[in-house]
Order: C-alpha cells, then sequence, then structure tokens
C-alpha cells in the first residue's frame, strides 16, 4: 500500500476512535493524537509513524502516559487500539 494511502487510512482510524489530532504531518508521516483520561486533566498522546519501506509502508505506533497520580493502564486496551489502528490501515 502507498505510504500516502497508509497515512490517510491511520489518520482516519484514530480520528473515529475519538482521538483528538493535534498535528497530522502527511509529508513525514507523522501523526500526532491524544486521548483525554477519565476523571483527570491529563491527555494520554498516542503517536503514529507511517514510512515508505519497500514497495509498501511500515507503520509505528507510540503511547506515552506516565501512570502517575494513581493512573491505571490496562495492557489489553493498549494492544487493542494498536490492533484496530494496523487493522485499519491494512484494508
Amino acid at each position: 500500500m502507498e505510504r500516502e494511502e497508509a497515512f490517510a487510512r491511520a489518520q482516519a482510524s484514530v480520528a473515529q476512535d475519538g482521538y483528538v489530532i493535534a498535528s497530522a504531518d502527511n509529508a513525514n508521516g507523522v501523526i500526532s493524537t491524544t486521548q483525554g483520561v477519565a476523571g483527570s486533566t491529563a491527555r494520554v498522546p498516542y503517536n503514529i509513524v507511517v514510512a515508505e519501506e519497500g514497495a509498501g509502508s511500515r507503520v509505528s505506533l507510540a503511547l506515552a502516559f506516565g501512570t502517575t497520580g494513581g493512573m491505571v493502564l490496562n495492557q489489553q486496551d493498549v494492544l487493542m487500539q494498536f490492533c484496530k489502528t494496523l487493522s485499519a490501515v491494512g484494508r
């Protein structure tokens, strides 16, 4: 799949999942998003990088957060979000 198409699909997927797109730099293949944390003013950043690789594209995902202040992370939820994003790109 062309990088531009993979980028557009990734961007649409995270927007549909309720992430706020802070920036989307198609030229560099970087999508920076955030999502609110229930019961807090904290925001969790979720970043996606789409790069050309061979005849297709490589998609890298990064979720950066701190668990201070009682924030709890469910590993399954993170994995599910990663799978949803990758699945949307791969359709």
